[in-house]
């Protein structure tokens, strides 16, 4: 049996087979605070932190079984907090649009007229 992973390389090696599981729980202890904590920096949720670290851990992985990691290619933190930037963005631009008051049903139906077409 091989030893366990106990450098950070070798446990993002060993995170390339999603079924090991010592090496996945060491990534998300070190991981998922940090992504939550810039998520609430940010003004997110609890509950939208909770999803962004599900989804860049998720990404992580598909990356991971994709490819080796290359650390001297890119750095693991920078490349989470790229994806974890891009997710928050996401985030706040779907509230954004939630926040907008609907549209009259008279102004949906001016813009769906063929006569009656407006370029914004």
């Amino acid at each position: 049996m091989l030893d366990a992973p106990t450098t950070q390389h070798e446990r993002l090696a060993a995170a390339a087979n999603p079924a090991h599981h010592e090496a996945w729980a060491y990534i998300h202890a070190a991981y998922a605070r940090p992504i939550a904590r810039l998520c609430l920096r940010s003004g997110l949720s609890t509950g939208e932190a909770e999803e962004i670290v599900n989804d860049v851990l998720a990404r992580l992985s598909g990356r991971l079984s994709k490819a080796p990691f290359k650390p001297q290619c890119v750095r693991l933190r920078e490349w989470l907090a790229h994806v974890t930037h891009l997710q928050i963005f996401e985030a706040q631009r779907l509230r954004a649009q939630q926040d907008l008051p609907p549209r009259s049903e008279e102004h949906t139906s001016e813009l769906q007229s063929p006569c009656n077409l407006v370029c914004r």
